[in-house]
């Protein structure tokens, strides 16, 4: 059981570094964070101007909320992506609150999906729900390359 857990931290930090790695054409400072350096509430992938978390699983997403205890969740199910992308949400405002929440995932044997996720946010008086946008990695990079491309 032991060797599972290792080979998983493992799968999901070359996880980051590949997201990291993906990201430098359009943001050259990319990189992976490491929460055990420079805090608890860094994003796996720095130096870009997003707050990105990168999820790594065989069939669910599994997140510890600090408890020591991580919660699988389901990407396919909306409510569940609300739940991760809300958790982050709330440690990237203890980071820095001037970023967009970006949840890379991968299942095994699947494509690499994006989801977006925008809060509550007002528009005059009226309170605009949250929501989240999930896309492939293509789309994604698309969408990048016609953002901040030089």
């Amino acid at each position: 059981m032991k060797k599972n857990m290792i080979n998983s931290r493992n799968k999901g930090l070359a996880f980051e570094r590949e997201i990291a790695r993906k990201m430098r054409p359009y943001f050259p400072n990319a990189k992976r964070g490491l929460q055990y350096q420079a805090g608890e509430y860094v994003p796996d992938v720095v130096g870009t101007p997003f707050y990105i978390e990168c999820k790594r699983g065989k069939k669910f997403l599994s997140v510890n909320f600090g408890t020591g205890k991580s919660k699988q969740f389901n990407p396919a199910n909306a409510s569940h992506m609300f739940v991760i992308c809300n958790y982050y949400y709330d440690r990237m405002l203890k980071y820095n609150d001037d970023q967009t929440v970006i949840i890379v995932w991968k299942l095994d044997r699947k494509p690499i999906q994006v989801t977006i996720y925008k809060p509550s946010w007002k528009l005059g008086e009226k309170l605009m729900p949250q929501s989240t946008n999930t896309m492939s990695w293509e789309e994604w990079e698309e969408s990048i390359k016609m953002d901040f491309s030089t």
